[in-house]
């Protein structure tokens, strides 16, 4: 992240918490905490309305992110699809292994920004 550039950070709720940063067309996302059921359709708008926003490209940095659920994978599947479809690049990055496991079986580990 550049010196001279703000993040924005929204709390969603007591356990997962996003910020973000749109520099030179990437829109950098960070996901701080959990992605389960119980913040997946909060995280989900935050992340709709963000990326609604901006025409630049996406990617979602989630090295602070300590638990993906399901749930999370098909919110993140769906932003991937939404910003392709509108000819944008979409990618994950700090992922973890857990996580790469499951992008793996779901046949989403193209959305991985760094194998």
């Amino acid at each position: 992240m550049s010196d001279n550039v703000a993040a924005t950070r929204n709390v969603l709720s007591s356990y997962v918490s996003v910020e973000h940063d749109d520099v030179e067309g990437l829109m950098r996302i960070r996901i701080f905490g959990e992605l389960d059921l119980s913040t997946v359709d909060t995280t989900a708008t935050a992340l709709t309305e963000l990326v609604r926003c901006s025409d630049s490209d996406v990617l979602v940095d989630l090295a602070e992110t300590g638990f993906v659920a399901v749930a999370g994978v098909r919110v993140l599947a769906a932003m991937a699809d939404g910003c392709r479809a509108e000819g944008r690049s979409f990618a994950l990055a700090g992922v973890s292994g857990v996580l790469r496991r499951m992008l793996t079986v779901c046949q989403l580990e193209h959305l991985i920004a760094f194998a």
